[in-house]
Formats: structure tokens, C-alpha cells, sequence
């Protein structure tokens, strides 16, 4: 561990270096110069945005004169807008292996190459000039199959939607300070809420002044939730541009997509959830097969595999279920409640806000009705993610204390560093209260009853206590804490979680290996539109190409049962 770290370090320097060589006060001169003649040895290094884009580009555009594979789709005018480091890479990749699938792509870019979130966030003026130099070559290269346009070469004053700006300001800010406790009198806090004003009202500026004289027949935005694109998302709904949303997300080598909004608004997943009878996913043989891999991929997860999972956890994976309770320090024969928090930063937003204002409120509100009104011992699992270095700065244990609760007796509070396995906890807790954690959904499939606090992608799906209001959730709360006896969820409402696992986690991603920089390097694009396995990722490239109504219509074509069962079987 400390070996890797100290190389990830080097790295990080070197990398460093690069980019204030190549973005000088005079970029394009020495800088450009000496990595055009080792391009060979850049070719072979891992994509960066910030120092060795104006090599890789070129040979990536290459993917886009192979030869093409039919039968190729309609082919649509698409813009896909593009901002902040990293995302340069993904994009101009995915632009290429569109314009190979036939379609028009116009990237429409915000000249911004440091991190939305992280010091410095304003970039260096060599940025702009340096980005336009790459990204004026695309059309040449590409014999005007991929255009690229700077946004903000017109900030023509425009209408601007000042409720929306203030309101993604606050998300943008509690990103980046790391904590939902925003103090707006203290100057940093107010320099970077004051700084999110103006990311919102430049990015609005941006695009309603582009899209006055374009239209498109499809709009793709990363993420959109967060930044410029969650504007960007918003106000192209607004003008009736058909737009698509695209995100990495827990698994290795694949891409989630949304028609018609940002992720996390889940309008695929509630599509595909509604159509499982007709996909037929309710039939043998599908039906134990999909329900045997998402077992899989729940033990994978509590046991730290990477295997299909980006991250690891769970600091004592070999725990028992005894040793668990004694490394947290509840007592064997004492029942109890167990709340999971999200990272409280990164909790989730706008949507699944519908019952609390933030995680904070749900997680203070929850532990003192407990409090008052049952003699259960009460369990707080910190995310394990807590203890990482992205962690945060609000720890879930340091706010209970501030707040006083942790003086009761009644609540044990296991902070996110503990070596504590939270499946063993889950396994054994009375039942579960979550806000927007994934161990709501776990907890279910394990035949727990769980209260969920938040709008999450698995609440209101049959196997979970909901609500719309904190009457409602509170209701659940006293019902189920001041029960007798709570039963487990009967073994259909186990089996309907388990499916759901399995619908969120296999069929909502599709399989595409440009994930993390890392694939690029394997495996350029010219050689992957060669390669004979292309056809795993052209489900992703076909369907993100696709507006709602069209991914409606093509569903069962795509994603039917034997279909993801050859994925399956494909990735094994």
C-alpha cells in the first residue's frame, strides 16, 4: 500500500511538470515541441487532459475512417457537451466511435481544465488557447464528421434563471466543501458559493446563446446533476432538445445511460423495472440466473472483489458476524436499529431531497425520534468511504457529537474508518433506515424491512417503506420501532429486491471499456472498432445515440432476457 502510493505520487509530480511545461505562459512552443517528438513514448502513457491531449487526439480520430459495421443506424446531427479535465478524453473518444456508427457530432466545449470542485478552480489563461488549438484540428482529422465549438466565444447577455443558479450553487458548494454545514459568513465558503454563481450564470449564457441558432437531434451531457451540466441538462429539457445523460458508476467497464434527464432521475431504470414481465425476466430460465448474479455481486461487494467492483470498502472481510458486533461494541444479545448515511457531501441532491433537506437533517431528525420513542439500541454505520481520502469533512461521528446525541447510551456510533463489516451488521440488525445508501436495497434482498428517508432509484418498488412526507416517514418509523416482533420480508418481496439488484447493476450498465484512462492505453479506438468483440459495446453506442422515445420502442430488441443473458455470459 505504501509502495503504491508513493508511485501514485511520482506520477502525480511528473504528470505536474508536464502540464506547466506544455501550458506555459506561451503554450504551443517548447512545451508542444518537445511532446510531438516523443510522441511514441506519449502514445504509450496514460491520457491527460492537461499535457499530452494534443498528441493523443489525432490517433484516436482515426477510429472514425475504419471501415463501419452494419447495419448502422439512422444517422442524427448530435452535440455533446463537454468541460473540466478528463472529460476532454472520454468525449472526443465517444464522439469518435459515434462518428464511426455514421452520426454528425458537434462537441460543444466550456475551455475549463481544472477540477470543479478542487483549488485552483480557476484555470490558467493558457488554457483556453491551448484547448482551442486541439480541439480547431478534430474537423480536419475527422473530414467534418467531428466539429468542436469553443461556448464561450458568445456570452451575449441572455436570460438567466436565477432560481436555478442559487439553487445548484448550494449542491455545487457543499461539493466542494466537502459538508452539507455551509456558514456563508465565513469568506472561503462565501468565495466559493460566490464562485458556483458564476459557473451557473456563464454556463446559461453559454448555452442559450449556441442553441438560438442550432438545433440538434440529440443533446448528451455527462452526469448532469452536478456543475455546468446539471444547467446545461435543465435548460436544454427547457428548450425541448431531446437530451441523453451518461455516467460512470460502481461497476468496471461499463457506462449507465438516462433518456431524457440527468442519472439520477432514472427514467431508464423505471422503464426497464416496468417492462420485466415483457422483457422476460420473470421466466426461467432468466430468472435464476439473473437472480444467482446479483447474489454474486452482493457477496462480491461485501468481500472487497474488484473483480466487476471500482472500489474497496470494507476494511475486515473475513469478520464474522460475532466478531463484528464485538469490534463495534454491541452487545450479542441486545437487538438494534442500524442507520446507514451516505458520505454525507455526497448524499445525493435535488430529487431525492423529497422528504429531508439533506442527509444532515434526515440523520439528526431519525436518531432523536429513536431516542425518544423506543429502547432500542440505536447503530449508526458510517460509510466506510468516510475513512478514504475522498472522504470528506464532515465525519457522520464528529457531527452526532457536535450535536450532542452521542452522550446517550442507546446510540453506538461506528465511525467510517472502523474495521467493522457492515454486511455483518446488516445481517443481523432489527431492521434498517437509510437516506440514500445502496445498504437500503442490500438490507432488503437479505429479507430485512428498511425505511428509506430519500427519493432513492429503489424506493417505491414493493419492498421498502416510503414516503412523501416526514409524517409519513416518521409513521413508518414508530410502527415499525414500536412493533412486537417485525417480521422479515416474505420471500417474494426478497426476490423483488434481489431482481431489482440485478436490473440496476447488469442490465442499466452496458458493457464499455473506456471507463478509466487505463483502457485507452490497452486499447485505442481504431483497434477496438478492428477487434472482433466490438460487437459487446455497440448496445451502449446504438442506445446513447437514441432520444426516449426511440429507446422505448427498441427496448425489448435490446434488452430482453437472452440478450443480457449473453452479457453475462460474455463477461464471464
Amino acid at each position: 500500500m505504501i509502495f503504491r502510493r508513493i508511485v501514485n505520487r511520482l506520477v502525480f509530480v511528473v504528470e505536474g511538470l508536464l502540464s506547466r511545461l506544455y501550458n506555459a505562459r506561451h503554450p504551443g512552443s517548447v512545451g508542444q515541441a518537445l511532446l510531438s517528438l516523443f510522441s511514441g513514448l506519449v502514445n504509450a502513457c496514460q491520457p491527460n487532459d492537461k499535457w499530452n491531449l494534443h498528441v493523443l487526439a489525432p490517433m484516436w480520430m482515426e477510429a472514425v475512417h475504419c471501415p463501419p459495421l452494419a447495419p448502422l443506424p439512422k444517422p442524427k446531427s448530435i452535440f455533446l457537451f463537454c468541460v473540466y479535465r478528463g472529460v476532454f478524453t472520454t468525449h472526443l473518444i465517444l464522439a469518435a466511435l459515434l462518428a464511426w456508427r455514421g452520426h454528425q457530432v458537434t462537441i460543444g466545449y466550456l475551455p475549463k481544465l481544472q477540477s470543479p470542485n478542487k483549488h485552483p478552480l480557476k484555470d490558467h489563461p493558457s488554457a483556453k488557447p491551448y484547448l482551442r488549438r486541439i480541439m480547431s484540428r478534430i474537423a480536419a482529422l475527422t473530414n467534418g464528421k467531428i466539429c468542436c465549438t469553443d461556448l464561450s466565444d458568445d456570452m451575449t447577455p441572455v436570460r438567466i434563471d436565477e432560481q436555478l443558479v442559487e439553487k445548484q450553487a448550494h449542491y455545487d458548494t457543499v461539493m466542494a466543501c466537502q459538508k452539507e454545514g455551509l456558514d456563508l459568513k465565513d469568506p472561503a465558503v462565501r468565495s466559493l458559493h460566490d464562485h458556483m454563481i458564476e459557473v451557473g450564470r456563464k454556463a446559461q449564457i453559454a448555452i442559450r446563446n449556441h442553441f438560438k441558432a442550432h438545433r440538434y437531434d440529440l443533446c448528451l451531457v455527462g452526469n448532469g446533476t452536478t456543475f455546468e451540466g446539471a444547467h446545461v441538462c435543465r435548460i436544454l429539457n427547457e428548450l425541448g432538445q431531446p437530451v441523453n445523460s451518461t455516467e460512470k458508476f460502481a461497476f468496471r467497464g461499463v457506462r449507465v445511460i438516462n433518456h431524457g434527464d440527468h442519472f439520477l432521475n432514472g427514467d431508464d431504470i423505471d422503464l426497464i423495472w416496468a417492462s420485466r414481465d415483457q422483457l422476460g425476466y420473470m421466466r426461467e430460465p432468466y430468472l435464476s440466473r439473473f437472480l444467482q448474479q446479483a447474489r454474486k455481486s452482493i457477496q462480491e461487494r461485501a468481500m472487497n472483489s474488484t473483480e466487476t467492483w471500482l472500489w474497496e470498502l470494507q476494511r475486515a472481510t473475513a469478520q464474522s458476524e460475532s466478531e463484528a458486533l464485538r469490534e463495534a461494541g454491541i452487545p450479542s444479545d441486545r437487538p438494534f436499529i442500524l442507520l446507514c448515511p451516505n458520505v454525507v457531501f455526497d448524499a445525493g441532491y435535488g430529487k431525492i431531497t423529497n422528504v429531508f433537506s439533506s442527509m444532515k437533517d434526515w440523520l439528526f431528525g431519525t436518531i432523536e425520534f429513536l431516542l425518544q420513542n423506543t429502547g432500542h439500541l440505536i447503530v449508526v454505520r458510517a460509510h466506510p468511504g468516510e475513512g478514504l481520502w475522498w472522504g470528506g469533512k464532515e465525519p457522520v461521528d464528529e457531527m452526532l457529537a457536535k450535536r450532542g446525541l452521542q452522550r446517550s447510551k442507546r446510540l453506538i456510533v461506528i465511525p467510517g474508518q472502523a474495521k467493522v463489516n457492515t454486511y455483518r451488521l446488516m445481517e443481523r440488525c432489527l431492521f434498517g433506515v437509510v437516506f440514500s445508501s445502496s445498504t437500503g436495497l442490500e438490507m432488503a434482498v437479505m429479507g430485512k424491512q428498511v425505511i428509506v428517508g430519500g427519493n432513492v432509484i429503489y424506493s417505491k418498488r414493493g419492498f421498502t417503506h416510503d414516503a412523501d412526507t416526514q409524517s409519513e416517514y416518521f409513521q413508518h418509523l414508530k410502527e415499525l420501532c414500536t412493533s412486537p416482533s417485525v417480521s422479515s420480508l416474505g420471500e417474494d418481496r426478497r426476490q423483488l429486491a434481489l431482481l431489482f439488484y440485478f436490473v440496476y447493476h447488469w442490465v442499466a450498465q452496458y458493457p464499455y471499456p473506456y471507463d478509466k484512462p487505463s483502457g485507452i492505453v490497452r486499447r485505442p479506438p481504431k483497434d477496438l472498432v478492428r477487434s472482433a468483440d466490438i460487437g459487446r459495446y455497440l448496445p451502449y453506442l446504438d442506445l446513447i445515440a437514441m432520444n426516449k422515445d426511440e429507446f422505448s420502442q427498441h427496448l425489448v430488441e435490446y434488452l430482453h432476457a437472452g440478450r443480457i443473458l449473453e452479457r453475462l455470459e460474455s463477461n464471464a
